[in-house]
C-alpha cells in the first residue's frame, strides 16, 4: 500500500466534481478539499483515498504548515449572500413595504410553512406585519429594476460577509450596524431621513451543508427587522415584523425526523431578511449546524490541516 493512502468510509454519493468530500475515519466525521486527494477506489467494502502526497512526512509537513496558520485564532469562513435595495421612506417614490411604517413589533404567521415553487417565501394574506399585499411581499426577493423603485426592488448585489468558526465547530457572525449596502451605494441615494446609512433591503442566503449527528446542530439569531429560515423548503425559524433586535431559533435534531433526515444527508439552508425601518440594523448568529458542502478559501486550508492531522495519526500508530 502506497503511502498517505487510508482506509476511509464515504458518507453520500461519491461526486468528484465538488470540491470536497465527506468522510468518516476512525468515527470521525471530516471533510477533505479536493485538491488534496487523488482517485478513490473501493475494496473489501472500504473506500480508500490516495492523496496528492509522495510520503508521509510530506503530509505531517502540510498538517504543520496548515494548522500553524490557524491555531492562534478562529477561522474565517465566507459566503455570498444577495442584497436586494429598495426605495425607501424618504426617496419620494418609495416601495409600499418599506416606507419605514411604524414599529409593530414581532409578528409571527407571516409566511407559509413552506416556499414556493421558486424556492421564495409566500405571505399569508392578511397576516399584518405592515405588508401591502401578498403581491407586494413577492418583490422582496424578486427582480429588480431601477425603473420601478415604487414596484420592485432597483438594484441587487452580491456580497461576501465573513464568520469565524472557533476549534469546536461553533460558526458566530455578528454586526450590530448592519449596513452591506453603504459600501455598495452612493450616498445621494440613501433614504433613511439622514440617517447616515442606507436602511431599506432585503438579504437571502442560500446554503447546501451536511447533516451531521456529532455536532449540537443548533441555530440562534439575533436582530431585526423581518427574518425567516427554512430548511429544505419548510419553515423552522419565523421572527416576521418590523421590530427591535429579537432573539429565535431551532434544534435541527428536534426536526430531523419531521424534515426527514438523515446522518450524512446534504440538506438545504435558505435564510431571507428585511430591514424595513431607519432605527437600527443588526445580526448575530450562532451556529452549530453542518458544515457547506462547499468549503471557500480560507476555510479549506484549515479543515485540509484537521484531516490530514487524523489521517497521519493513525497512520502513524498503527506502524508503531
Amino acid at each position: 500500500m502506497q503511502l498517505c493512502r487510508y482506509p476511509l468510509k464515504y458518507v453520500g454519493n461519491i461526486d468528484t466534481s465538488i470540491k470536497n468530500i465527506q468522510v468518516i475515519h476512525s468515527n470521525t466525521l471530516i471533510y477533505l478539499p479536493k485538491f488534496i486527494w487523488h482517485r478513490i477506489c473501493f475494496e473489501n467494502n472500504v473506500f480508500y483515498m490516495e492523496l496528492k502526497m509522495k510520503s508521509l512526512s510530506t503530509c505531517f509537513a502540510a498538517t504543520v504548515l496548515a494548522l500553524s496558520s490557524v491555531a492562534a485564532s478562529a477561522v474565517p469562513l465566507d459566503f455570498d449572500i444577495t442584497i436586494r435595495d429598495f426605495r425607501g421612506a424618504t426617496s419620494g417614490v418609495s416601495h409600499q413595504d418599506f416606507n419605514n411604517n411604524a414599529i409593530g413589533g414581532l409578528k409571527t404567521g407571516m409566511v407559509q410553512t413552506t416556499l414556493d415553487a421558486s424556492g421564495k417565501p409566500v405571505y399569508n394574506v392578511g397576516s399584518g406585519g405592515s405588508v401591502t399585499s401578498a403581491a407586494t411581499f413577492a418583490t422582496w426577493y424578486g427582480s429588480c429594476n431601477p425603473a420601478t423603485p415604487s414596484l420592485t426592488c432597483v438594484e441587487d448585489y452580491e456580497v461576501t460577509l465573513t464568520a469565524d468558526v472557533d476549534a469546536n465547530g461553533v460558526l458566530t457572525f455578528s454586526d450590530t450596524t448592519f449596513f452591506p449596502l453603504d459600501s455598495q451605494t452612493n450616498a445621494s441615494i440613501w433614504d433613511a431621513g439622514g440617517n447616515g446609512h442606507n436602511y431599506f433591503f432585503t438579504s437571502e442566503l442560500s446554503l447546501k451543508l451536511f447533516y451531521d449527528t456529532s455536532k449540537q446542530n443548533v441555530f440562534s439569531f439575533t436582530g431585526d427587522d423581518d427574518v425567516w429560515v427554512f430548511i429544505n423548503g419548510q419553515l423552522v425559524m419565523d421572527l416576521g415584523g418590523i421590530h427591535a433586535a429579537v432573539t429565535g431559533g431551532f434544534d435541527l435534531d428536534d426536526l430531523a425526523g419531521s424534515l426527514g433526515l438523515v446522518n450524512g444527508d446534504v440538506y438545504d439552508f435558505k435564510m431571507f431578511h428585511a430591514e424595513r425601518h431607519w432605527t437600527q440594523s443588526t445580526i448575530a448568529i450562532t451556529s452549530t449546524l453542518g458544515d457547506p458542502v462547499e468549503v471557500p478559501e480560507p476555510a479549506t486550508l484549515a479543515l485540509m490541516g484537521v484531516a490530514l492531522a487524523g489521517l497521519g495519526w493513525s497512520r502513524r500508530k498503527n506502524k508503531a
